[in-house]
């Protein structure tokens, strides 16, 4: 099940992630069923990795860059379970559109040049197949810093190595 950009927990000669149960000394959620994939995602043909359980699958201590990059490398799960975005989000609320179903949590990505704290949530409904997105600031998340120092915002922030900025320029 691949997902996003490569999980955070390389092997030991650089290879690919870990599968989630190789992953140890894992950050505590609220919710512990999210430190481990389903049953449906480990029976996979390519089983989820540590990297794509979100912010639950990082190491302790993980800096702001492995955060960041976390946020934007979770796998959606269904919406009668709970989402691995950090949060907040409208993961499993009811559809606007068809009152019948209920969004998905797809994706979150930067959602400002300038705004290290604003992001930007994709969803898609599971009944009509609507997409939707909202705006969040998550300030206790940011996706880049200032290279001058906090709050220098005259200047454009450095994304953090990793994360998908669709405004940013590689390289």
């Amino acid at each position: 099940m691949t997902c996003g950009p490569p999980g955070l927990h390389p092997d030991a000669e650089g290879g690919p992630s870990k599968p989630w149960h190789q992953a140890q000394e894992r950050v505590l959620g609220p919710v512990t069923e999210l430190l481990q994939p389903y049953r449906d995602e480990l029976e996979s043909p390519e089983p989820i990795t540590a990297g794509e359980l979100g912010w639950r699958g990082l190491l302790a201590g993980a800096t702001a860059g492995q955060r960041a990059q976390a946020e934007t490398a979770w796998c959606p799960v269904e919406a009668d379970r709970p989402c691995r975005c950090s949060g907040p989000c409208r993961h499993g609320s009811a559809c606007e559109e068809c009152e019948s179903g209920q969004y998905l949590h797809l994706d979150r990505f930067p959602d400002s040049v300038r705004d290290v704290t604003a992001w930007s949530d994709g969803y898609q409904c599971n009944s009509c197949h609507g997409a939707s997105s909202t705006s969040v600031t998550l300030p206790p998340l940011p996706w880049g810093c200032y290279p001058d120092g906090e709050g220098t915002r005259a200047h454009v922030p450095q994304v953090f190595h990793g994360v998908r900025h669709p405004g940013a320029r590689e390289g």
